[in-house]
């Protein structure tokens, strides 16, 4: 067989060997017909064609595999009637026929494929061995950058939409930014996907690590769970062709769902000039509509690990104030909706916009249409976010240090649940196990951990999610499992995590279904936990109090902030009240700062990078409305102290003296009535 001889634009394929592997016991014959030594393949696909005859039944499928990866698999039950007639008495022989597509945009070089059949889940057999030499492309080169952190289960659709583009030579760079499900396995499984760890260091050192790495004229950076759309390259570099001084082009995007469906939404508008746009509001919702040259990295610097959850908002905004950008109406990009976007945590994206758009006031002080065009950013960054935390605008005299004063929402206070028991019936999977949580453990009844393991008929499910009363409630994380890698391979990447979040359901008997999804429209209920869900005394939600946070910047930085706002973000109780005060005074000044401007019954002081456990809130005001004697309650270790204090005691003791902290006005309560410790009486005075 020969694809003819290939243009040089669309990529050349030579098969340099085809050497078939020895007779396997317990197989009756496998042959691989296509391709043939010295074919030359036209195009970046290559097409494996052949047949597999087991003697005890039909192989459960094909797996090809490149530097030890598996990179495609497929059944092996396509008519072979030629196989039926030689090996009549094998029932079988009939349908033992199989063929494989394999993309090999992002190989370079020569490259072996091995080829072996799957006779059982831990059996398998070779079949031939394929050597390949892979002719990329002509034209610009392009480099994709993907960085990936839990978000394994979208990487793969993500990678085969920069693998399907047209144009110019490739270059895909996962970078799996310390993920803890198996992201880097997943860009195994395609040729030539160069493959970068680093432990976790957020979005923004992710993709300057893929940069670092890239070989390409051209970047586009596309999060692991957005896709690009078909001819989305091209149109970028041609849009780039165009404008010859534009060191960016942005094209629009469409938003799509969870599973890739479509979903409905006004179309993104494109202004007549980027810059001043900019200024007014982050318009480009997803980086992958952006293609730069890479020459701009070298002008102005790579992501700014500061501001991460808007670092391409802030490279926008840097390179639109230096250099032209060129704006089109394709649609390059598909951003995915889901429920753990970053853009899902209003505070973390509020205090890092109005970070971005504050270090642009010196630059545009001097013109007043582009200071005015900040301005209507601010607000509008305020406005926004303020309303999808459920409140109104705060004034700019509330801001400090480019943050904000919020108020959460939340639920009743003091839930728990106890496993009554855990029941694994496999549901039709050829494995699956639930290690946590235990029968006859306890846990908060919002939101806890379940772990495990499951393993489909023919190969790992798409997903394993947790159903409560019929809703999903929670979706896994895939994970390897050494201990199930030795005895049973195909198994090792079959781990799950997962966080089953109970908010809102109230019924006491109500079972926790664990489901994997094996298709579009195939799933099954592998595992049951049956939970018995009740209160722990907590006070009635109109009695709770309002607690005031006060995050203490002394320095640490915005990304710092950041993630004590999220921890913040994430509690359920009620009624909070925020400030982010600093940097440039001690902690006792902010401290002092912090009584003064905040309202609170109770007043808790977090120092910037502090993160607060889930339920935190909820569980220290229930301790002190129990305990109304108690002045304050105390958390932590001897020298990392948390305090959760009532504002009349701190108002009695005159609050923080110069040069003290936490522990030293702790001290002072302690010495004058009772304190408690994790919800534990330490201190009595009289």
């Amino acid at each position: 067989m020969s694809g003819g001889e290939a243009g040089a634009a669309g990529g050349r394929i030579e098969v340099l060997a085809v050497a078939p592997a020895p007779p396997a016991r317990g197989v009756r014959g496998c042959f691989l017909g296509v391709p043939e030594a010295g074919d030359v393949v036209a195009g970046r696909s290559l097409t494996l064609r052949g047949w597999a005859l087991p003697e005890a039944g039909p192989a459960l499928g094909i797996e090809v595999l490149a530097a030890g990866a598996v990179v495609a698999r497929s059944s092996a039950d396509l008519p072979r009637p030629d196989i039926a007639a030689v090996h009549a008495d094998l029932p079988h022989a009939g349908r033992c026929g199989f063929e494989v597509e394999l993309a090999l945009a992002a190989v370079a070089g020569e490259l072996d494929l091995v080829v072996r059949a799957v006779l059982d889940p831990v059996r398998r057999v070779e079949i031939a061995t394929v050597t390949v030499r892979v002719e990329q492309r002509e034209g610009a080169a392009v480099t994709v950058v993907i960085p990936c952190h839990r978000q394994a289960h979208f990487l793969g659709a993500a990678i085969e939409s920069v693998l399907a583009q047209d144009g110019g030579r490739l270059e895909l760079v996962v970078v799996d930014d310390g993920s803890p499900d198996n992201a880097s396995a997943v860009a195994a499984r395609y040729p030539g996907v160069r493959r970068l760890r680093r432990p976790n260091g957020g979005l923004a050192a992710a993709r300057n690590t893929g940069l670092e790495a890239a070989g390409g004229e051209f970047v586009v950076f596309l999060d692991a769970d957005d896709r690009l759309a078909p001819g989305a390259l091209g149109r970028g570099l041609e849009a780039l062709r165009g404008a010859p001084e534009a060191m960016m082009a942005a094209g629009a995007w469409r938003l799509i769902g969870e599973e890739g469906e479509a979903v409905p939404a006004d179309p993104p508008h494109r202004p007549a000039e980027a810059y001043p746009a900019l200024l007014e509001s982050c318009f480009i919702s997803t980086p992958a509509a952006v293609i730069y040259r890479r020459e701009l990295f070298k002008r102005i610097g790579g992501f700014d690990p500061e501001v991460s959850a808007s670092a391409d908002y802030d490279l926008y905004l840097r390179a639109a104030a230096r250099f032209p950008v060129a704006l089109h109406d394709a649609t390059v990009a598909e951003y995915r909706r889901h429920g753990a976007n970053m853009t899902r945590d209003p505070a973390l994206i509020m205090a890092a916009e109005i970070a971005v758009l504050e270090r642009r006031r010196p630059a545009v002080a001097d013109r007043p249409e582009l200071s005015e065009a900040l301005e209507r950013g601010l607000a509008r960054s305020r406005d926004y976010h303020a309303h999808r935390l459920g409140q109104s605008s705060p004034s700019p005299s509330t801001l400090v240090n480019d943050t904000k004063t919020s108020v959460g929402t939340g639920g009743v206070v003091g839930e728990l649940a106890e496993v009554l028991d855990v029941v694994v019936d496999g549901g039709g999977l050829a494995g699956a196990s639930v290690d946590t949580p235990a029968a006859g453990r306890r846990l908060a009844a919002r939101a806890f951990e379940v772990g495990g393991w499951a393993l489909g008929p023919e190969e790992r499910p798409r997903a394993v999610e947790a159903v409560w009363d019929g809703e999903v409630v929670g979706t896994g994380d895939w994970g390897r499992r050494e201990d199930l890698a030795a005895a049973l391979p195909e198994a090792a990447d079959t781990g799950f995590e997962l966080t089953a979040d109970l908010t809102g359901a109230s019924d006491p008997g109500s079972i926790l279904e664990l489901r994997a999804r094996l298709g579009d429209e195939e799933d099954t209920t592998f595992a049951r936990l049956r939970l018995r869900r009740y209160w722990r005394g907590a006070p009635e939600a109109g009695e709770l109090p309002l607690v005031a946070i006060v995050v203490l910047d002394e320095g640490e930085g915005v990304e710092a902030v950041e993630r004590t706002l999220a921890g913040v973000a994430a509690q359920r109780h009620p009624l909070t009240e925020v400030l982010v005060l600093g940097p440039g005074e001690e902690g006792q000044e902010l401290r002092a700062e912090g009584l003064r401007r905040s309202n609170g019954e109770l007043v808790l002081f977090l120092p910037a990078g502090r993160r607060l456990a889930p339920d935190a809130l909820a569980l220290g005001v229930e301790m002190l409305a129990r305990r109304p004697d108690a002045s304050a309650l105390i958390d932590g270790d001897r020298d990392d102290v948390v305090v959760l204090y009532r504002r009349a005691a701190c108002a009695e003791l005159g609050g923080f003296a110069p040069g003290h902290d936490d522990r030293d006005l702790a001290r002072r309560m302690a010495a004058r009535g009772a304190i408690l410790a994790r919800g534990v009486l330490v201190a009595a005075g009289g």
